[in-house]
């Protein structure tokens, strides 16, 4: 254990520490918000908003984290912010702050994307998780050895006189169309 001379001890046990949060939501526009009783300017401007930090899930390993933020909206400001544009899958970002001696000091707790949201008729709850969630995410199309486009549809694009394929990579390679190849010929 270190010594630490008494007198620095005496000075930083003097100081007085609020804590703070910032929530940054990036919709059609950027909207700051801190609940703290007035602006914070740490790199950029956070306006007062009633709001509370409800849960953080999180764990070590590779899985879907999540914050659940609990925003006043007796207003109804946040509700016609979150209706007016589609916000969903659009990145937030909250902080864990200090306002030391009149000094803000804020660290990046959380990075993520909007999920859900709820509104009630005095708050709205935002479920904000980290880029894991995608994974849940089904693909559009399988990938396949074989070419999954239609011979000489919009797709394939070819022009030539054949008139077969069994859509392999070495059909389309004779054939001459290998740029239009829509299968995983590794």
């Amino acid at each position: 254990m270190r010594n630490v001379d008494s007198n620095i001890i005496a000075q930083w046990e003097g100081r007085q520490f609020t804590e703070f949060w910032l929530l940054e939501m990036a919709f059609a526009q950027t909207h700051r918000y801190t609940d703290f009783d007035r602006s914070i300017t740490v790199t950029d401007r956070f306006m007062p908003r009633d709001f509370k930090v409800a849960s953080i899930r999180g764990a070590a390993g590779l899985s879907v984290d999540s914050v659940r933020v609990e925003i006043a909206n007796g207003d109804a400001v946040m509700s016609s912010i979150l209706q007016s544009s589609d916000c969903c899958f659009r990145p937030c970002k909250l902080w864990a702050g200090v306002m030391v001696d009149f000094a803000p000091y804020a660290h990046l707790l959380f990075q993520g994307l909007l999920a859900e949201w709820e509104a009630t008729e005095r708050n709205i709850q935002l479920e904000i998780v980290n880029e894991f969630f995608l994974w849940r995410k089904r693909t559009l199309r399988v990938v396949s050895p074989s070419c999954p486009w239609p011979f000489k549809g919009t797709e394939c694009a070819y022009a030539g006189e054949s008139t077969w394929c069994d859509q392999s990579y070495e059909r389309c390679s004779t054939l001459g169309n290998t740029a239009n190849f829509g299968g995983d010929r590794f």
